[in-house]
């Protein structure tokens, strides 16, 4: 899984700025919505029809984008097979991610914005326009 790293210098040394917990050394320093936390990032991937966990993963990264691929190869070590329908909010979309779903033939719905409690989407109507990038057709996808 993902991992961050105290920053070095050229030689391999670790940075004298590079701030470190003593007693968790693993752990990183977050932003969190009141302020910054010491701590990890925790995923997990649940089975919606069993309502059971099937793949978890505690990391020092704070991007969930980059826990997507890995979180689905998780999944398919843990149950012998990939999920056929997949959600996930906008802290997962990345054009990577989105690709690789589409080449798995997984059925993914991928939050591409942030969007305020309430808000209505826009709808899209008619075909789509040629040359989409995945972002571009995920986000067509939700709004149709």
């Amino acid at each position: 899984m993902p991992s961050r790293k105290l920053t070095t210098d050229a030689v391999g040394n670790h940075k004298a700025s590079a701030l470190r917990n003593l007693s968790d050394p693993g752990s990183h320093i977050f932003k969190g919505s009141d302020g910054w936390i010491q701590g990890y990032n925790a995923q997990a991937a649940v089975d919606s029809d069993h309502k059971v966990i099937v793949a978890i993963c505690v990391s020092n990264k704070a991007s969930n984008v980059v826990h997507s691929l890995p979180m689905l190869e998780r999944t398919r070590a843990n149950t012998g097979q990939l999920p056929t329908v997949l959600t996930a909010d906008a802290g997962y979309c990345g054009s990577a991610n989105l690709e690789a779903c589409e080449h798995r033939g997984l059925d993914a719905y991928n939050s591409t914005n942030r969007q305020k409690h309430g808000q209505n989407p826009m709808q899209s109507w008619g075909s789509p326009p040629k040359g989409l990038d995945a972002r571009g057709r995920m986000d067509r996808k939700l709004r149709s």
